[in-house]
């Protein structure tokens, strides 16, 4: 045998390969939807326990009395004041420029009714 032939029979075997596990969303979202029941689980059994157990209602509190505001003081009766209507005023001033227009055409008149001889010019 040959130096050779010995060592081609001591080469290394091959290994056998391992695969790198590989990463699924899938996979996350199943862990995270277990948490989920296993908590609504949890919290419905807590329910559940909780409302077997009686709860007493507190005693009314009847010395409870409410607040009465104050009643406030009366007030004074308000006195009238005396008030000017302006439509008075102009009614007023209207009724004396009334008069005198008529005082007026009356004077006009006596003077229209007085006789003057007219001086004929020849």
């Amino acid at each position: 045998m040959s130096l050779k032939s010995e060592t081609c029979n001591e080469k290394p075997l091959p290994r056998n390969t391992t695969p790198n596990p590989f990463h699924l969303h899938t996979e996350e979202r199943g862990v995270e939807k277990e948490k989920k029941f296993r908590t609504e689980l949890m919290k419905k059994q807590w329910e559940e326990e909780r409302a077997t157990v009686p709860k007493a209602n507190p005693y009314p509190y009847t010395t409870y009395y409410r607040m009465i505001p104050p009643i406030p003081e009366p007030k004074q009766c308000t006195q009238p004041e005396p008030f000017h209507l302006e439509s008075l005023v102009r009614h007023e001033k209207e009724m004396q420029r009334e008069n005198e227009e008529r005082r007026r055409k009356e004077q006009e008149e006596d003077q229209m009714r007085i006789f003057k001889a007219q001086p004929i010019l020849k």
